[in-house]
């Protein structure tokens, strides 16, 4: 289990990761855009996505300045 290793990690994640590592290929996701989906709804939940965004514009203006 990944919980083992990782233990910070909640089982929305844990389900993603183990349905794109699936061993079986009909387990796994169809396509990337599906898997994509799938992890921007987690980011969505989980507000991840506004703090990355945030970050990513804090060093694009860090950059720009500089």
């Amino acid at each position: 289990q990944m919980k083992d290793y990782y233990p910070f990690i909640n089982s929305d994640l844990q389900t993603i990761v183990e349905r794109a590592l699936a061993k079986e290929p009909q387990y796994r996701y169809q396509s990337c855009d599906v898997f994509a989906s799938c992890i921007k709804d987690y980011m969505k939940k989980h507000h991840l996505l506004k703090k990355h965004m945030i970050l990513l514009y804090s060093l694009q203006a860090t950059l720009l300045h500089n």
